[in-house]
């Protein structure tokens, strides 16, 4: 508690507050819960300071601007409800001393309806609006952001999913969980743009949402996930993965999990995954493609990316390089049309290995150098891998071939156990001695 604060109780000043009107806060200790009116348009510049199990409360039409520091008691709820606004612009939001961690900011919106950008009119029938930029810092939350109301009750609470989170050039750090999205059935508008994640458990967790975005975020110290999805779809760009401390087959740098059919699809592009167990975990049962495409996989104990269970996906114009075990592991991903081509794989035990059915699977135009093992393995019952791997549709191998160049002929293709046989195709006049043509 700083000095102000003191002051205040020894003066019996340690009880809740309304701000209201248009006002600028320099400094304030709050000993119980805060309530910005209807219609204020408050301002922060320098330190307010919470006393443990406060709340924050926005009532709609109002907004909160933070400029300077708020300090957070024990367990302090933020609660941002329909129309309303909370602008952390340049601000910081920490603990107060001698408290461990605050519970975090919860934004309520219309699940029935899409989501109001910062702009447009904010009234009682729009979403509420968290919005971060310009280096700000939150830290120390149990869940910094999250679209799950609080203080509703169940079940009017299911109506209040929705709420907008905008993070812009800043950092989210120290927290338990940094971003948690929960149902909401139109395309959800939340991003993060140049955002650093760095000490969460679990970074943000998505369920039956769409259309989160991630761009150009960096992703450092989580022990469980950096992004994580259930019956969910995020889009996830330019981004940088270090997953040294994923040391589990349980978890993954992004972990993307399906547990009913649905078209809830997520692009992952242009990212650079280092170093952990595995660093892309697929369960689809998507009935849309999930596309994995341009990213860096190195590195690290086990995977690039794994995928069980039936699922729609294509992966393509990756780079995978120095796992221990296979840049692709696939297990019973069913007879979809799944695709894998224009991929590299350098100094991986296996570039791909298949178990049990894939059936639906086919791989072409990639490049395997250095595998210790084979480039590509398969075992299990059948069709472990599909029965024209390395071409798209059905083709003589006259005019079109798979076009894989493999480490050498012999190391291309390994097949264990009794798994069926299948089809490869090579272009017509294909000298025998080409990297292009396994080893029969």
């Amino acid at each position: 508690m700083y000095a102000c604060a003191a002051v205040q109780i020894a003066a019996g000043m340690g009880s809740g507050k309304t701000y209201s009107g248009t006002q600028t806060i320099d400094d304030d200790y709050i000993g119980g819960d805060l309530y910005i009116d209807h219609g204020a348009n408050i301002t922060i510049n320098g330190t307010v300071e919470l006393a443990d199990n406060a709340e924050i409360e926005f009532a709609p039409t109002s907004k909160l601007t933070l400029n300077g520091t708020l300090l957070m008691g024990e367990s302090v709820d933020v609660l941002v409800r329909r129309g309303s606004q909370f602008i952390i612009d340049g601000g910081t939001i920490t603990t107060a001393p001698c408290a461990n961690e605050w519970s975090g900011i919860f934004v309520d919106g219309y699940s029935n309806q899409s989501q109001t950008m910062p702009g447009f009119q904010i009234g009682y029938a729009t979403n509420g609006v968290v919005e971060v930029k310009n280096n700000s810092l939150i830290e120390n939350a149990w869940t910094a952001f999250s679209t799950n109301s609080r203080g509703i009750g169940w079940p009017q609470e299911q109506d209040y999913r929705g709420g907008l989170i905008l993070v812009e050039n800043s950092t989210i750090q120290n927290c338990f969980r940094a971003a948690e999205f929960v149902d909401y059935d139109i395309e959800n508008k939340s991003e993060f743009v140049n955002v650093t994640f760095d000490g969460q458990d679990e970074n943000a967790t998505h369920w039956e949402t769409v259309g989160v975005e991630y761009n150009n975020c960096d992703f450092l110290n989580y022990s469980t996930s950096a992004i994580s999805t259930l019956d969910a779809g995020v889009d996830v760009y330019s981004s940088n993965f270090d997953g040294s401390y994923i040391n589990s087959s349980a978890e993954a740098s992004i972990i993307i999990e399906h547990t009913f059919s649905g078209n809830k699809v997520s692009d992952i592009d242009g990212n650079i995954f280092d170093d952990g167990y595995q660093k892309l975990m697929l369960s689809p049962g998507n009935t849309s493609p999930i596309t994995i495409a341009n990213n860096v996989f190195e590195g690290g104990d086990r995977y690039g990316v794994y995928v069980v269970g039936d699922g729609w996906f294509t992966i393509e114009d990756n780079s995978f390089r120095d796992l221990t075990y296979e840049g692709i592991y696939l297990s019973s991903t069913g007879n979809n049309s799944n695709l894998s081509k224009f991929n590299k794989f350098y100094d991986c035990e296996f570039g791909i290995y298949a178990f049990y059915d894939n059936s639906g699977f086919e791989f072409e135009q990639k490049c395997f150098t250095g595998s210790s093992s084979k480039d590509v393995g398969y075992s299990g019952n059948t069709y472990a891998v599909g029965p024209s791997p390395g071409i798209l549709g059905e083709h003589d191998g006259t005019t079109t071939e798979a076009g894989n160049s493999f480490t050498t002929r012999f190391k291309a293709i390994g097949r264990y156990g009794t798994t069926d046989v299948f089809n490869y195709h090579i272009k017509t006049g294909t000298s025998t001695s080409s990297t292009k043509v396994p080893y029969n």
